[in-house]
């Protein structure tokens, strides 16, 4: 019995997020010298370039893992305090050293300024998933409401479809709520905590202290582009491998829109596992860094010709090349990540 699907298989036009968060990005957090409270946090955005990404460590051709993604936050919390005060003064002007050191020399200062640090890196670290979220979100393809809600599990994953099901219209709009909504409490503990600060430390009037503290926000600025950018990057992966899903899905369903027989679906699924199978293993061997003379291929010719007509072969043809670039593409990913 024929496998039916959604025949629907027109692409909505892709919109670019154009808010993504770049490498370079500053950090603006000062307190006013006529008020007790703290201005606002304010973030400078710009497009990224492609070429300016440098991926994290990637070793199969896997869904998502949140889990994953949340071990490459830092914490500061773990760090000694000898530790984190030499993070500072690694990253803050020489001439300031001696009075920086005093100043953190009281365990109350030096826990106030890690509190802080850990509230700017979750701050920072919430605007990298709200601009993956807002990515996700403007793409809204007909294929992706295909994947979450028209076909079923088993077609799925017996066409070997990497796809997180869960990626629905409403589950997207969700996580961007709830991202928001994060950011928004992250920014009033920023504040509230810049309020205490004030107090604690009479910074209206004691201009020296105001100065060391703002020293050290600069310096944390410097510390958290370069802690997070493990984090960022695997995000702007996850942008980039989503592509490639899609249109492999996009693949699969107008292979099946041409009703296929249960043959050719047999045949096919035979033909793009056997394919994934041998990219899945050289990634393994990548990682393990045994490196094979080349990767083995699928040969198209030992199938009969009466099996498929011309466009079905053209599709097969088309996905076993998506594949294939899809697996160079986490190559190129763990090359980078291990010079």
């Amino acid at each position: 019995m024929r496998q039916s699907l959604d025949r629907n298989t027109h692409n909505k036009n892709r919109q670019d997020d154009v808010s993504t968060w770049n490498s370079s990005h500053t950090i603006n957090i000062s307190i006013d010298k006529n008020q007790n409270q703290p201005n606002k946090c304010q973030t400078t955005r710009t497009i990224p370039s492609s070429t300016s990404i440098q991926p994290m460590k990637v070793h199969r051709l896997s869904k998502e893992d949140w889990k994953r993604s949340s071990k490459l936050i830092p914490n500061y919390n773990r760090l000694s305090p000898d530790t984190f005060k030499q993070l500072i003064l690694k990253n803050i002007p020489t001439t300031y050293h001696d009075q920086i050191q005093r100043y953190l020399a009281h365990i109350d200062s030096l826990e106030c300024v890690r509190q802080l640090a850990n509230l700017w890196c979750h701050f920072f670290q919430l605007k990298i998933e709200e601009d993956y979220w807002n990515y996700v979100g403007n793409l809204s393809t007909s294929i992706m409401d295909w994947l979450s809600e028209d076909v079923s599990k088993e077609i799925i994953q017996q066409n070997s479809i990497d796809w997180d099901r869960r990626k629905t219209k409403s589950n997207i709009q969700y996580q961007i709520a709830l991202v928001q909504n994060k950011l928004q409490q992250t920014e009033y503990n920023i504040l509230k905590h810049l309020c205490q600060l004030s107090s604690m430390f009479d910074l209206k009037s004691n201009i020296r202290v105001k100065h060391l503290i703002d020293i050290i926000f600069q310096a944390f600025a410097i510390i958290l582009r370069n802690d997070l950018n493990p984090f960022k990057i695997h995000f702007e992966q996850k942008k980039l491998l989503l592509h490639f899903n899609i249109h492999d899905a996009y693949l699969v369903k107008s292979f099946y829109d041409l009703n296929p027989t249960e043959k050719q679906i047999h045949l096919v699924q035979q033909i793009w596992r056997t394919k994934l199978n041998s990219c899945e293993r050289l990634l393994r061997e990548k990682t393990k860094r045994i490196f094979p003379d080349n990767n083995p291929t699928v040969n198209m010719n030992l199938l009969f010709v009466d099996d498929f007509v011309p466009v079905m072969f053209a599709i097969i043809e088309a996905r076993l090349v998506t594949i294939e670039q899809r697996t160079q593409v986490i190559m190129e990913f763990i090359n980078t990540s291990s010079q």
